[in-house]
């Protein structure tokens, strides 16, 4: 069995669309259509991509002779149990719904730690214990009526009501 017709076989015993193909292996769907025409043949980046996917090792997928009636079967197989991937899609669905969820807990989290942290801060920042002028110097700190100058007298009377 040819290469293309190979190729061709495990798509379709698979479940997959030419497209569903190529999106899989980041190709175009005229590359798939050509690998399987024979017009080209994928590169070996692309063999090892298909041979991954379609769970078949890479010398039986190139090997000139048939590939075993088993690959086929276990393939087709699995198409009918996933019908058509919807099982892995929708495993994928859930991680990736799993996994934004975990995000935005992460996210709400530090957020709450940012605003406590913030809180602290500004609590310690605005409650400075002052100290006290002891009564025994407070005559120190006292200004008496001649010490202070006329301009600065009109202001302190201005705003007496």
């Amino acid at each position: 069995m040819e290469l293309k017709d190979k190729l061709a076989s495990l798509r379709k015993s698979k479940g997959l669309s030419q497209i569903e193909l190529a999106d899989a292996l980041n190709v175009s769907r005229q590359a798939v259509s050509r690998w399987e025409v024979g017009d080209s043949n994928p590169s070996i980046e692309n063999l090892i991509a298909l041979g991954k996917l379609y769970d078949v090792p890479l010398d039986e997928l190139v090997s000139m002779g048939e590939v075993p009636e088993s690959t086929v079967q276990a393939l087709e197989k699995d198409g009918k149990e996933e019908k058509g991937g919807e099982k892995q899609q929708d495993i994928y669905k859930e991680y990736h719904h799993i996994r934004k969820s975990i995000d935005r807990i992460g996210v709400g989290i530090i957020l709450i730690l940012m605003v406590l942290v913030s809180c602290i801060v500004i609590y310690f920042v605005t409650n400075r214990e002052f100290s006290a002028i002891p009564i025994e110097n407070l005559d120190r700190y006292v200004i008496a009526p001649e010490d202070i100058e006329e301009a600065e007298l009109d202001a302190i009377t201005d705003d007496i009501p």
